[in-house]
């Protein structure tokens, strides 16, 4: 999680990060409230099934993508153009799989990353492509008053709303310099 929070900041993107028992409804809402472009996400945890709800959320995932590399397109979520699935599933200590719904399931990663019909990057073949063309985080300048992470938070009202932080990075040291 540290190094993708600092990835982001260094590209400029708030991580927001979402709570993890969103029902597909609360899921919809939060990514359209704060206008999420790019998706990580896990195929499940605990008792929830994330790939089932994307596809309840996003008709679209419905159809295979006509090309490699298309961008995802659906008015459920217009802003949302890139579904990137992180492998919380495969290669776990021994007992873990009481925490994931797939695992439990004996389903694997692959299985669920094929739920979503191509629409999903695995996030490690993400990082290799990076790597492979050579794209790194060096040279990138950050900007110390960039907003680099919101959090929703319901507080007593029950409905969602966003709370900006910026912070700082300096040698090595992430701080938190707002609220």
């Amino acid at each position: 999680m540290a190094a993708l929070q600092l990835s982001t900041a260094y590209l400029g993107a708030p991580l927001v990060t979402l709570n993890p028992s969103y029902s597909p409804r609360e899921l919809a809402r939060a990514l359209k409230h704060v206008g999420a472009g790019t998706l990580l996400i896990v195929p499940s945890l605990r008792g929830s099934d994330y790939t089932a709800h994307l596809r309840a959320i996003l008709p679209s995932l419905a159809t295979p993508p006509q090309s490699e590399g298309q961008e995802l397109q659906d008015e459920a979520l217009p802003l949302l153009k890139r579904i990137i699935l992180v492998d919380n599933i495969s290669g776990r200590p021994a007992g873990w799989e009481a925490t994931s719904l797939l695992a439990r399931e004996a389903k694997g990663f692959d299985e669920a990353k094929s739920r979503l019909n191509g629409w999903a990057s695995d996030y490690k073949e993400v990082l290799r492509r990076g790597e492979e063309e050579g794209e790194t985080l060096a040279g990138l300048q950050m900007d110390m008053d960039e907003v680099v992470n919101l959090q929703l938070t319901s507080g007593t009202t029950g409905v969602s709303h966003r709370q900006l932080s910026a912070q700082l990075i300096a040698t090595d040291t992430l701080c938190i310099t707002g609220a």
